[in-house]
């Protein structure tokens, strides 16, 4: 990994620390004071599907990372989209992940702000506002350990339609 490209990784807690920080202050300045903590913990989960070992292999040229990375130092588009078609994360998207685990984390919530909370999530970079390409059988590493909680919500999310219902 060359230096420049090093320079610009970002370690995925303290990013998602500063969504979160920076969403509640937002939320705050326009006097959206009843929305605020809701919106800092979207911030909070917001890139938890980064976690996935798939897209971490991919921030690090398909070698595992020691540290577990927000961002990515991929010089070009294209380069990208090769190392994406090798880790079989084509169309594959982080907010979806994110979204399960955002719902087996928000299970102690009301029902409206762990709906809200896991939309925020989910469609947070634009992506997931109607629909998501992949179900949970291409959403979740195949052959890695991953909780039967983390598989059912999935299922649930993106199976079963309830994220479309959540969008609506």
């Amino acid at each position: 990994v060359s230096t420049s490209s090093t320079k610009r990784r970002v370690l995925l807690d303290s990013h998602e620390k500063d969504v979160g920080d920076r969403a509640y202050e937002i939320c705050e300045a326009v006097e959206l004071d009843g929305f605020a903590s809701c919106m800092k913990t979207a911030g909070l989960l917001h890139d938890e599907g980064k976690r996935d070992s798939r897209f971490q292999r991919l921030l690090g040229y398909g070698r595992p990372l020691a540290k577990v990375y927000a961002k990515s130092g991929f010089a070009s588009r294209g380069f990208e989209r090769r190392f994406r078609s090798q880790m079989h994360l084509i169309g594959w998207r982080h907010e979806q992940r994110s979204a399960a685990e955002a719902w087996i984390r928000l299970s102690g919530e009301s029902v409206s702000n762990r709906e809200l909370i896991t939309r925020m999530v989910g469609a947070t970079h634009g992506h997931g506002l109607n629909t998501f390409d992949h179900g949970s059988d291409t959403l979740l590493p195949e052959n890695e350990e991953v909780s039967d909680e983390l598989r059912n919500a999935a299922s649930d999310l993106f199976d079963g339609g309830y994220w479309e219902y959540l969008v609506e």
